[in-house]
């Protein structure tokens, strides 16, 4: 690649941070990536259910899982790295898409200096009206997240690094409260990935009149699956004491 072609494509990527489009594509790239993760992660939490010895050798399907995830990349790579670079990844991915968002809050406050007398809250959305406090929740829900099942530093429950089915035991059985903190964040998940899916066909340009109810449905679809199996995986998890024993 010659020089002229690096500082031509290093134009066009500044280019697409820098302009108003660009931010909302990437936002939507990334916003999309995040919801395709997150359903993942549901799918494989829902091993839960498979029970105590759900894999066949008396070993729960939910540790088998989190130890595939961990051999992923072996034996090119030494063991859990290449799970660790995808985390990495997704929370660059995750922080593009924060700062991209406040940055595109704070461009649109910054082209209406004075504040509207009243704010129409009647036609608005009301997913659109949850994601300024929903992101902040998801944010400080996923740090809450982490701490309990990856790295081990809730001082409620007895962390057993690799068995991931006794510490979601641990932490949710017969305690409504942490089913509580965990069904509020899916709630603000549900509405942000909604508002995520509706926003990312606007930017796209696939938000025509024909399509809008397709639109809606595919959004609230998506979101209702989503919620729908994480309530399931908190419910059972708070109520059975051994999910598919």
């Amino acid at each position: 690649m010659t020089a002229t072609a690096v500082r031509a494509r290093g134009a066009r990527q500044r280019g697409l941070w820098a302009t108003t489009v660009g931010k909302k594509l990437l936002v939507a790239v990334t916003g999309l990536g995040w919801i395709g993760f997150v359903f993942v992660h549901m799918i494989g939490n829902l091993k839960l259910f498979m029970g105590p010895e759900g894999h066949g050798d008396s070993r729960p399907a939910l540790n088998v899982y989190g130890e595939w995830l961990r051999d992923l990349g072996t034996p090119a790579l030494p063991h859990s790295v290449l799970l660790w670079l995808l985390r990495f990844g997704l929370l660059t991915t995750f922080v593009v898409h924060v700062v991209l968002v406040a940055a595109l809050s704070w461009r649109n406050r910054a082209a209406r200096p004075q504040r509207y007398a009243k704010t129409a809250h009647v036609q608005a959305n009301p997913a659109s009206l949850m994601m300024k406090w929903g992101g902040v929740t998801i944010l400080a829900f996923l740090l809450f997240h982490l701490a309990h099942f990856t790295w081990g530093v809730s001082p409620d429950i007895e962390f057993r690094r690799g068995d991931p089915y006794g510490n979601v035991l641990q932490a949710f059985y017969h305690r409504p409260w942490m089913g509580a903190i965990y069904l509020v964040a899916m709630i603000a998940l549900a509405g942000h990935i909604y508002h995520g899916i509706y926003s990312t066909a606007q930017t796209l340009g696939i938000n025509r009149a024909r399509r809008e109810q397709l639109i809606r449905r595919i959004a609230t679809g998506t979101a209702a699956l989503i919620l729908g199996g994480n309530v399931l995986i908190i419910v059972g998890a708070t109520l059975i004491k051994n999910p598919g024993y």
